[in-house]
């Protein structure tokens, strides 16, 4: 039977991963990994596709598009919400 895979959210990945390695793995500054786990933007298309792979499909492209776009985590939630992380 095969395993059955188990799906992270970017945030998740980047923490299990590490900050550091993240960014070397992808060819990114630490600050744009910082960005994306606290969900104020999502990384580029081509940074996507690379950070599927590298994550064997657990980090899915809607995953990364929906926390960036959700109403609690959205690039301009602390405008809103008061919140500043």
């Amino acid at each position: 039977m095969a395993k059955t895979l188990t799906k992270l959210t970017l945030k998740e990945w980047i923490e299990k991963t590490g900050p550091e390695r993240v960014a070397k793995l992808l060819g990114v500054n630490i600050s744009s990994v910082g960005h994306w786990h606290r969900g104020y933007c999502s990384p580029r298309d081509e940074v996507k596709i690379l950070i599927k792979k590298l994550s064997r499909g657990a980090v899915t492209y809607d995953e990364m598009i929906e926390r960036t776009h959700s109403k609690e985590n959205g690039p301009n939630h602390w405008k809103t919400t008061g919140k500043n992380n």
